[in-house]
């Protein structure tokens, strides 16, 4: 009862203590290895004394939030009353019943936000006690230190620097007006992002100072007439950390997480002054590792893509490794953009893995078979004249399939021609094939490994541009063309464990070809045939939390996802049907040790073992005998899908094994820049640098 309340309250020991400086919060990797101290995104400068802080802004400050300050005791019943009746009069909250002493003590002493009687009753007898022992001077230093001012300013002192750039003892009337009328709603009335609402408060400050005797008239409507101009300050140096991007993902998570508080304001409190320790899943060796291989595989400079890589411990979700761009400290200004989990891009090829698990569930065989078309198009019923015909490119002979030909098939050529001598070679072939004996003469020259030189030809143009020998570059990519032209017509038998793709003109391939050589017109009949609603469904369930619109399109990969949706969509089909959350954090523990929060697995089954089953071996084959075949591991079986754009503009690797699993984007953060020469030196396409990445990263994953 408040009765019992009250006794309890009496008969407590009379000190309080005023709580020490806030202790920062440290992050953690997985094996315990500090990675930073958490900085708040805010401006915490303090003033040291009362006198440091000009008379006209504690004048403003208490005409705004409490003029009776100096004459109650801690608590003001006569305040409570006039704030109602006010409230009530102008049909909104305009002024509030608590006195600074106890909006104080709501900040640095009680700290919870929970609106009780008890509440209310414990609030009221510190502050009545903390008046008696410290007096009003140091109880106004402190909140005016204390309180939060929007835009990340906690205290006048740093609020006259984040809005105006200026030393508080330099500020106008205008100004100072305008930084106590913030107090009430930082939010709304934060002059950054709602200056017309913040002038119009500070009006109200000024007519307060004004009935309060603060301030003339004349000095009022000075004020009005000169409105305070906005500069906003940022002088903070960063301090480099690794990990940068997961850091700021881990600080998102908690500050949106209401387990760790009511508010954000409680919740910032919290993670950056309440001294916790953050135990992540991060594995510092594998981030680096992800970062060399971004590093390793795409051009420096500026000018040349940028990269995302995010690496799940299979089987927990927990977030191994994230790459969220190639330099969180620079000082582009897309550096801190994340590009691993922002807005997303468009994922290619590999969402028709998505329209597989779909199709299975919906009754389809991985036999059934399609006619494979390299255009076809498709009458939408009911669509605009615009929007009447949908045209899809990239059955046998286009798109991914296309490459992954190209390149099977360039090795084909190589080992056939290159070993032996041959006088039956078509005209097509005659200048590729000279082309390429004259650099392996020269490279000879150089004292280059036999093996070397005919294994690093797979790839015919990125070999050559690794040269220092100067070729006529666009004519190798048209002989790229002719070279798969002819690939069926040569009988070559392929190395041990691998398998060319069937030739353009195959009439019908069945799903398991289809989705490993990444056959876009078939995907596209499929889609048709079962809807497209069964494809976003499957995807919401697999963990693709991006928007994803109901068209058929989107089985190619037509609407925007991120890495993270992705890699978490592939690790349920790699934990077989079973969803778990991805999770960034293990432990988080107090400065005394004791636990606040623990990682729990959440999980639930999304998709029949036996059928995700099935799609990790049509995967499994994509790597070993599709379009994935850059990604092959040495010393283990692994599951995969490349995915590409039809312009280019965005490339992608997203695959598994038992243990980790991966996605892999490459790409300009600016969005729609194809990734074809002259822009990149050589044409990206998910098998090419995600698919190399992937491999690299994977490699340093199954480590030990």
């Amino acid at each position: 009862s408040v009765a019992t309340s009250c006794y309890r309250y009496e008969t407590r020991d009379f000190d309080i203590t005023i709580p020490e400086q806030a202790e920062s919060s440290v992050v953690v990797a997985r094996d315990g290895r500090h990675i930073t101290t958490l900085v708040a995104p805010e401006n915490r400068t303090s003033a040291r004394t009362l006198e440091e802080i000009p008379q006209m802004v504690r004048d403003a400050v208490i005409s705004i939030e409490d003029e009776r300050f100096y004459i109650h005791d801690g608590f003001d019943l006569k305040a409570i009353i006039r704030a109602a009746r006010t409230n009530l009069e102008d049909g909104g909250i305009s002024q509030g019943g608590s006195t600074i002493t106890q909006q104080y003590v709501k900040l640095a002493i009680i700290r919870n936000s929970e609106q009780t009687a008890s509440r209310k009753l414990e609030e009221v007898w510190y502050a009545t006690r903390l008046e008696d022992q410290y007096g009003k001077d140091f109880i106004l230093l402190q909140y005016l230190n204390t309180v939060y001012l929007g835009h990340g300013a906690y205290g006048v002192k740093a609020a006259a620097q984040t809005y105006f750039n200026k030393d508080l003892a330099d500020l106008n009337l205008s100004e100072a007006a305008m930084v106590a009328g913030i107090i009430q709603l930082p939010g709304r009335y934060n002059p950054f992002l709602n200056y017309s609402v913040s002038l119009k408060r500070s009006h109200l400050v000024l007519d307060r100072m004004l009935a309060n005797d603060f301030i003339t008239p004349e000095q009022r409507e000075a004020a009005i007439t000169m409105p305070p101009r906005l500069e906003e300050y940022s002088a903070r140096l960063e301090a480099r950390y690794p990990a940068g991007h997961f850091v700021e993902e881990v600080r998102r998570w908690f500050l949106d997480n209401p387990a760790f508080g009511a508010s954000r304001g409680t919740r910032e409190r919290l993670l950056f002054e309440g001294g916790l320790r953050i135990e992540t899943t991060i594995d510092l060796d594998l981030q680096a590792a992800a970062e060399q291989s971004v590093e390793n595989h795409l051009p420096t400079g500026r000018g040349n893509p940028d990269s995302a890589v995010v690496v799940l411990e299979t089987g927990t979700g927990q977030v191994l490794a994230m790459v969220g761009g190639r330099d969180f400290f620079g000082t582009a200004d897309d550096a801190k953009v994340n590009l691993a989990v922002g807005a997303g891009r468009q994922v290619g090829s590999s969402m028709k893995t998505i329209g597989m698990a779909a199709a299975l569930e919906a009754g389809w065989k991985i036999t059934a078979t399609y006619t494979a078309p390299n255009v076809l198009e498709f009458e939408i019923p009911g669509a605009d004249d615009d929007h009447k015909v949908w045209r899809v490119t990239g059955g046998v002979g286009g798109h991914d399939a296309t490459e992954a030909r190209f390149e099977h098939g360039v090795q084909a050529l190589l080992q056939f021609y290159l070993r032996e001598e041959h006088t039956d070679v078509p005209p097509d072939h005659v200048e590729t094939i000279r082309i390429v004996k004259e650099i392996k003469a020269k490279d000879r020259e150089e004292g280059a490994d036999e093996t070397e030189i005919t294994y690093q030809a797979v790839d015919l143009t990125q070999w050559v541009s690794n040269r220092r020998y100067d070729f006529d570059q666009e004519r190798l990519f048209r002989d790229r063309v002719h070279a798969l032209e002819a690939i069926p017509t040569w009988s070559w038998e392929p190395p041990e464990g691998e398998e060319l793709v069937a030739p353009p003109g195959a009439e019908e391939v069945t799903l398991i070809r289809a989705l490993r050589s990444s056959l876009n017109t078939v995907f596209a009949q499929l889609s048709m045939e079962m809807g497209a609603h069964r494809v976003v469904s499957m995807a919401r369930r697999l963990g693709i939390r991006s928007t994803i619109q109901q068209v058929n399109s989107n089985i190619l990969g037509t609407s925007n996802s991120t890495m993270l949706d992705m890699v978490t969509a592939y690790h349920t089909l790699a934990n077989r049907g079973v969803l778990i959350a991805p999770s960034y954090v293990r432990r988080i523990a107090h400065s005394d040790g004791t636990t606040l929060w623990s990682w729990r697995r959440e999980q639930s089954r999304v998709l029949d073992a036996r059928l995700a089953d099935e799609v990790t071996w049509i995967l499994e084959g994509a790597v070993s005998q599709g379009t994935g075949w850059r990604a092959q591991l040495e010393d283990r079986p692994a599951a995969g899908k490349t995915g590409t754009t039809q312009n280019y503009a965005d490339a992608v690797f997203v695959g598994y094994t038992p243990q980790r699993t991966t996605a892999v984007w490459v790409g300009y953060p600016e969005a729609q820049i194809p990734m074809i020469p002259p822009t990149t030196d050589r044409k990206v396409y998910g098998g090419t640098y995600p698919a190399m990445i992937w491999k690299d990263v994977m490699e340093a994953a199954h480590l030990g």
